[in-house]
Protein backbone atom coordinates (compact mmCIF):
# COMPACT_ATOMS: atom_id res chain seq x y z
CA UNK A 1 0.00 0.00 0.00
CA UNK A 2 3.01 2.35 0.87
CA UNK A 3 4.36 1.82 -2.64
CA UNK A 4 0.98 3.02 -4.61
CA UNK A 5 0.70 5.76 -2.23
CA UNK A 6 4.34 7.25 -3.37
CA UNK A 7 3.62 6.32 -6.29
CA UNK A 8 0.49 8.15 -6.97
CA UNK A 9 2.01 11.38 -5.36
CA UNK A 10 5.04 11.61 -7.03
CA UNK A 11 3.25 10.34 -10.69
CA UNK A 12 0.43 12.64 -9.92
CA UNK A 13 2.67 15.63 -8.94
CA UNK A 14 4.77 14.81 -11.66
CA UNK A 15 2.17 14.83 -14.61
CA UNK A 16 0.33 18.13 -13.10
CA UNK A 17 3.84 19.64 -13.85
CA UNK A 18 3.63 18.08 -17.36
CA UNK A 19 6.81 16.62 -16.59
CA UNK A 20 5.49 12.99 -18.17
CA UNK A 21 2.76 12.60 -20.41
CA UNK A 22 -0.38 10.13 -19.58
CA UNK A 23 1.37 7.26 -21.14
CA UNK A 24 4.71 7.85 -18.94
CA UNK A 25 2.07 8.27 -15.90
CA UNK A 26 0.53 4.93 -16.19
CA UNK A 27 3.89 3.00 -17.23
CA UNK A 28 5.69 5.05 -14.43
CA UNK A 29 2.84 3.78 -11.86
CA UNK A 30 3.79 0.67 -12.91
CA UNK A 31 7.48 0.62 -12.88
CA UNK A 32 7.58 2.31 -9.77
CA UNK A 33 5.09 -0.09 -7.78
CA UNK A 34 7.04 -3.29 -9.10
CA UNK A 35 10.70 -1.78 -8.62
CA UNK A 36 9.59 -0.12 -4.60
CA UNK A 37 7.59 -3.83 -3.68
CA UNK A 38 10.62 -6.08 -5.43
CA UNK A 39 13.84 -4.26 -4.18
CA UNK A 40 13.03 -1.80 -1.81
CA UNK A 41 13.56 2.23 -1.29
CA UNK A 42 17.05 2.31 -2.56
CA UNK A 43 16.01 0.66 -5.67
CA UNK A 44 13.41 2.79 -5.96
CA UNK A 45 15.59 5.99 -5.00
CA UNK A 46 17.56 4.78 -8.02
CA UNK A 47 14.65 5.25 -10.07
CA UNK A 48 13.75 8.83 -8.93
CA UNK A 49 17.25 9.87 -9.73
CA UNK A 50 17.21 8.22 -12.88
CA UNK A 51 13.46 10.10 -14.01
CA UNK A 52 14.20 13.20 -12.11
CA UNK A 53 17.95 13.88 -14.03
CA UNK A 54 17.02 12.23 -16.85
CA UNK A 55 14.39 14.54 -17.59
CA UNK A 56 16.44 17.79 -16.30
CA UNK A 57 18.91 17.01 -18.82
CA UNK A 58 16.37 16.54 -21.77
CA UNK A 59 15.31 19.73 -20.93
CA UNK A 60 18.41 21.51 -20.81
CA UNK A 61 19.10 23.63 -23.97
CA UNK A 62 16.06 22.41 -25.75
CA UNK A 63 15.51 25.95 -27.95
CA UNK A 64 18.77 24.33 -29.46
CA UNK A 65 18.28 21.06 -29.42
CA UNK A 66 14.70 21.94 -31.34
CA UNK A 67 16.83 23.61 -33.64
CA UNK A 68 18.76 20.82 -35.13
CA UNK A 69 15.48 18.55 -34.81
CA UNK A 70 17.47 16.30 -32.13
CA UNK A 71 15.08 17.35 -29.24
CA UNK A 72 13.92 14.03 -27.12
CA UNK A 73 10.08 12.81 -27.90
CA UNK A 74 7.49 15.32 -26.08
CA UNK A 75 10.04 18.30 -25.03
CA UNK A 76 11.72 15.97 -22.92
CA UNK A 77 8.57 14.35 -21.15
CA UNK A 78 8.75 10.99 -20.23
CA UNK A 79 6.40 9.02 -22.37
CA UNK A 80 5.74 5.24 -22.31
CA UNK A 81 8.60 5.06 -24.80
CA UNK A 82 10.75 5.39 -21.22
CA UNK A 83 10.28 1.72 -20.69
CA UNK A 84 12.80 0.74 -22.73
CA UNK A 85 15.13 2.19 -20.16
CA UNK A 86 13.30 0.49 -17.18
CA UNK A 87 12.83 -2.40 -17.85
CA UNK A 88 15.75 -4.50 -17.40
CA UNK A 89 15.53 -3.31 -14.16
CA UNK A 90 12.71 -4.07 -13.42
CA UNK A 91 13.27 -7.76 -14.37
CA UNK A 92 16.01 -7.37 -12.01
CA UNK A 93 13.71 -5.95 -9.30
CA UNK A 94 11.70 -8.51 -9.52
CA UNK A 95 14.44 -11.57 -10.02
CA UNK A 96 15.66 -9.94 -6.81
CA UNK A 97 12.85 -10.99 -4.70
CA UNK A 98 12.25 -14.26 -5.81
CA UNK A 99 15.49 -15.84 -6.48
CA UNK A 100 19.02 -16.73 -4.39
CA UNK A 101 21.21 -14.29 -3.81
CA UNK A 102 19.26 -11.30 -4.45
CA UNK A 103 23.15 -8.89 -4.61
CA UNK A 104 23.56 -10.16 -8.42
CA UNK A 105 20.15 -8.68 -9.69
CA UNK A 106 20.09 -5.47 -7.16
CA UNK A 107 23.37 -5.24 -8.86
CA UNK A 108 22.31 -5.84 -12.64
CA UNK A 109 19.18 -2.92 -11.26
CA UNK A 110 21.65 -0.67 -10.47
CA UNK A 111 23.70 -1.21 -13.49
CA UNK A 112 20.91 -0.38 -16.04
CA UNK A 113 19.91 2.85 -14.71
CA UNK A 114 23.31 3.69 -14.56
CA UNK A 115 23.63 2.93 -18.24
CA UNK A 116 20.73 4.70 -18.60
CA UNK A 117 21.70 7.58 -17.31
CA UNK A 118 25.02 7.94 -18.61
CA UNK A 119 23.21 7.15 -21.82
CA UNK A 120 20.97 10.37 -21.41
CA UNK A 121 23.18 12.48 -19.86
CA UNK A 122 26.13 12.19 -22.32
CA UNK A 123 23.58 12.26 -25.05
CA UNK A 124 21.72 15.29 -23.48
CA UNK A 125 24.42 17.61 -22.24
CA UNK A 126 26.90 16.41 -24.69
CA UNK A 127 24.72 18.51 -27.54
CA UNK A 128 25.14 20.93 -24.99
CA UNK A 129 28.29 21.31 -23.87
CA UNK A 130 30.51 19.45 -26.42
CA UNK A 131 32.75 21.07 -28.33
CA UNK A 132 34.16 18.82 -30.91
CA UNK A 133 31.75 15.34 -31.40
CA UNK A 134 33.15 12.86 -33.11
CA UNK A 135 31.87 9.78 -34.28
CA UNK A 136 33.49 6.42 -32.84
CA UNK A 137 33.47 4.54 -36.00
CA UNK A 138 35.84 7.26 -37.75
CA UNK A 139 36.90 9.61 -35.69
CA UNK A 140 35.51 12.43 -37.73
CA UNK A 141 34.22 15.87 -36.47
CA UNK A 142 30.02 16.20 -37.25
CA UNK A 143 27.89 18.52 -35.87
CA UNK A 144 26.59 18.32 -32.21
CA UNK A 145 23.33 15.82 -31.76
CA UNK A 146 24.52 13.85 -34.87
CA UNK A 147 23.36 9.84 -34.37
CA UNK A 148 26.12 8.45 -32.03
CA UNK A 149 28.46 11.25 -31.91
CA UNK A 150 30.29 11.47 -28.83
CA UNK A 151 32.72 13.62 -26.89
CA UNK A 152 35.35 14.26 -24.40
CA UNK A 153 32.68 16.63 -22.12
CA UNK A 154 29.69 14.60 -22.44
CA UNK A 155 31.18 11.72 -21.80
CA UNK A 156 33.03 12.65 -18.87
CA UNK A 157 29.24 14.24 -17.95
CA UNK A 158 28.09 10.42 -18.71
CA UNK A 159 30.23 8.89 -16.65
CA UNK A 160 29.55 10.95 -13.76
CA UNK A 161 26.02 10.37 -14.17
CA UNK A 162 26.47 6.79 -13.72
CA UNK A 163 28.71 7.64 -10.81
CA UNK A 164 25.69 9.17 -8.85
CA UNK A 165 23.44 6.23 -9.22
CA UNK A 166 26.46 3.70 -7.99
CA UNK A 167 26.52 6.01 -5.35
CA UNK A 168 23.14 5.69 -4.56
CA UNK A 169 23.91 1.93 -4.25
CA UNK A 170 26.71 2.09 -2.38
CA UNK A 171 24.61 4.20 0.34
CA UNK A 172 21.74 1.72 0.58
CA UNK A 173 23.46 -0.73 0.72
CA UNK A 174 22.81 -2.50 -2.72
CA UNK A 175 25.84 -3.00 -3.97
CA UNK A 176 29.64 -3.45 -2.24
CA UNK A 177 32.49 -1.48 -3.44
CA UNK A 178 33.47 -4.36 -5.84
CA UNK A 179 29.98 -3.45 -7.25
CA UNK A 180 30.30 0.29 -7.45
CA UNK A 181 33.34 -0.65 -9.60
CA UNK A 182 31.80 -2.70 -11.89
CA UNK A 183 28.80 -0.61 -11.97
CA UNK A 184 30.95 2.31 -13.99
CA UNK A 185 32.76 0.78 -16.05
CA UNK A 186 29.49 -1.54 -17.08
CA UNK A 187 27.58 1.82 -17.36
CA UNK A 188 30.96 3.32 -19.46
CA UNK A 189 30.91 0.06 -22.15
CA UNK A 190 27.04 0.22 -22.23
CA UNK A 191 26.85 3.84 -22.94
CA UNK A 192 29.98 3.26 -25.49
CA UNK A 193 27.97 0.57 -27.38
CA UNK A 194 25.11 2.39 -28.05
CA UNK A 195 26.72 5.26 -29.64
CA UNK A 196 28.67 2.94 -31.96
CA UNK A 197 25.81 1.21 -33.15
CA UNK A 198 23.93 4.39 -33.77
CA UNK A 199 26.72 5.65 -35.96
CA UNK A 200 26.32 2.89 -37.75
CA UNK A 201 23.34 1.40 -40.20
CA UNK A 202 22.32 -0.32 -36.85
CA UNK A 203 20.88 2.74 -35.66
CA UNK A 204 17.60 1.84 -38.07
CA UNK A 205 16.45 0.05 -35.20
CA UNK A 206 14.99 2.53 -33.02
CA UNK A 207 15.68 4.44 -29.77
CA UNK A 208 13.82 1.87 -27.89
CA UNK A 209 15.72 -0.90 -29.04
CA UNK A 210 19.10 0.36 -28.35
CA UNK A 211 18.16 1.28 -25.38
CA UNK A 212 17.20 -1.81 -24.11
CA UNK A 213 19.99 -2.91 -25.50
CA UNK A 214 22.63 -0.98 -23.90
CA UNK A 215 20.87 -1.53 -20.44
CA UNK A 216 20.92 -5.07 -20.88
CA UNK A 217 24.20 -5.38 -21.54
CA UNK A 218 25.37 -2.57 -18.60
CA UNK A 219 23.81 -4.99 -16.56
CA UNK A 220 25.35 -8.48 -17.72
CA UNK A 221 28.76 -6.63 -17.88
CA UNK A 222 28.76 -5.34 -14.35
CA UNK A 223 27.54 -8.70 -12.89
CA UNK A 224 30.22 -9.81 -14.99
CA UNK A 225 32.86 -7.98 -13.51
CA UNK A 226 31.89 -8.45 -9.70
CA UNK A 227 31.78 -12.18 -10.41
CA UNK A 228 35.04 -12.17 -11.95
CA UNK A 229 36.49 -9.31 -8.90
CA UNK A 230 35.39 -11.51 -6.55
CA UNK A 231 36.43 -14.94 -7.67
CA UNK A 232 40.40 -13.77 -8.64
CA UNK A 233 40.60 -11.40 -5.20
CA UNK A 234 38.12 -12.86 -2.61
CA UNK A 235 38.02 -16.54 -3.61
CA UNK A 236 34.03 -16.31 -3.17
CA UNK A 237 31.80 -15.59 -5.88
CA UNK A 238 29.20 -14.51 -3.72
CA UNK A 239 31.20 -12.57 -0.60
CA UNK A 240 29.89 -9.23 0.36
Amino acid sequence: MLAVIINLLLGTTALVLRLVSWSGYISGLAVGIIIFTSAGVGAYVILCTFFALGTAFSKLGLTTKRARGTQQKEGGRRGGHALANCAVGVFSAFLSAILPHPEIYLLALTSAFATALSDTTANELGQVYGKRPILPTSFKRVPPGTDGAVSIEGTLLGVSASLVIATIGILFSLINWWGFLAVVVAAFLGTTLESVIGATRAKILGNEVLNLLNTFVGAILAVGLYLLCNYLYLGDLWAN
